[in-house]
């Protein structure tokens, strides 16, 4: 579907001499409309889900007390048993359903089962499986500390829907997908959607980048020399990538609090630090370091205030912060629009929530819309083309209407 999208939008480009000058893109998070889990509750309804399409039923690797356990986890929902309990007796439930789901695991024939890898992926995610004391083959299942827990981010979050990832934006929590589209943004001729990228909601917008600008330069005509992006899609590597490849890179701001240091280099290559707030100018000098393979960095002493390190990339975005402030309303505004078609492409969904699950339907849904706004899009641009020559022929025959009247000859204006 992906490689028919590209052919059809490149045919396109070509067709109506789409123009790849200037490019601009956003994103935008597609909440699930499935029920967020504690962790307790993904480690219950996993463990229920593997059991119920478990199709031997077999338990012999477990004691008594487990069994007991499986039977009361198949009976009951997870929330009830999460709403009952407290947090103390949670956690020893927790480690109990860790040895459930570690001999469940040791089951004949466990691995062929439908939702085997579904058990084993929340099972890693949630516990540490390590030696036991003794040594040999014995085994230990625990919880994770909090520094060998993964990111949080890529968890499983339901079992009906494991593709999901979640997110934190403008203070609001959102598990689902993450949509990035990029499209041409020139005055002459039909603006596309030139490409379109699907990922889970833990994705940044920096890793869309230059994956989608070199999606775009390869449908297009002409050479990429702008791009219009909000601060979300920021970083060092990015901001390498646009300069190497000649990209004007217009930003609407950089993610973060502005730091109350300006910073500059002098003639000599010298670190220039000026406090904003104390109106001071504070001498910098370079730190020394043992390994030769870290990047250079200036140390200075403000006040009471610890040592406070610099590098190279600091200076870049303090200098970038300034072009931004400078930037005339015009070209800030040139990004906006890029808004209208992420309004276009969720426009059917009802409160930014998914009525799919997966991330290969979600991918799907993307390209479809997608192809459906470009088609939308150049019926229009060929409508106005034609509503153009059509008043442009009317005007031309209304100026020679004196003329055509000596010969008492009046054309029909169609």
């Amino acid at each position: 579907m992906n490689e028919a999208y590209d052919k059809i939008t490149r045919e396109q480009c070509l067709e109506f001499g789409v123009v790849g000058k200037r490019l601009r893109m956003d994103s935008k998070l597609l909440g699930s409309n499935l029920a967020w889990y504690t962790r307790y509750e993904i480690v219950h309804e996993t463990i229920k889900k593997f059991w119920n399409s478990h199709t031997t039923k077999t338990t012999t690797k477990l004691n008594e007390s487990e069994r007991k356990l499986l039977e009361e986890i198949i009976e009951e929902a997870g929330r009830n048993v999460s709403y009952r309990s407290t947090k103390e007796e949670l956690t020893a439930r927790m480690e109990a359903l860790g040895w459930l789901m570690y001999w469940l695991m040791k089951e004949p024939l466990a691995e062929s089962e439908p939702d085997y890898l579904l058990l084993q992926r929340v099972f890693e995610e949630q516990y540490v499986l390590e030696s036991g004391t003794g040594g040999g083959e014995e085994q230990n299942v625990r919880l994770p500390e909090k520094s060998e827990q993964p990111a949080a981010s890529t968890l499983v979050t339901n079992r009906h829907d494991t593709d999901t990832e979640y997110r934190t934006k403008g203070g609001k929590t959102i598990t689902g997908y993450s949509v990035n589209v990029t499209e041409t943004c020139d005055e002459a001729s039909v603006n596309l959607i030139v490409d379109v990228q699907t990922e889970g909601a833990g994705t940044s917008e920096q890793s869309y980048l230059e994956s989608a600008v070199e999606s775009a330069k390869s449908k297009v005509a002409g050479k990429v020399e702008e791009l219009y992006t909000d601060g979300g899609f920021h970083s060092a590597e990015n901001q390498k990538y646009c300069g190497k490849e000649g990209i004007d890179w217009t930003l609407r701001g950089i993610s973060g609090k502005p730091s109350k240091y300006d910073l500059s280099y002098d003639e000599n290559g010298e670190l220039v630090v000026f406090n904003t707030e104390t109106k001071q100018k504070i001498t910098a000098k370079q730190s020394k370091t043992k390994d030769p393979a870290t990047p250079k960095r200036w140390v200075i002493k403000d006040g009471e205030h610890a040592p406070i390190y610099f590098e190279d990339k600091d200076v870049v975005v303090c200098a970038l912060r300034k072009k931004i402030a400078e930037l005339p309303k015009e070209k800030l505004n040139i990004r906006n629009n890029v808004e209208a078609t992420i309004f276009q492409l969720g426009y059917h969904y009802d409160g930014n929530k998914s009525c799919y699950r997966g991330l290969i339907k979600h991918r799907l849904w993307a390209i479809s819309r997608c192809l459906w706004i470009n088609c939308r899009r150049i019926t229009a641009w060929i409508s106005q083309k034609e509503d153009k020559t059509r008043a442009h022929v009317e005007q031309l025959l209304k100026s020679f209407l004196p003329y055509f009247s000596k010969f008492h000859f009046i054309p029909k204006i169609v």
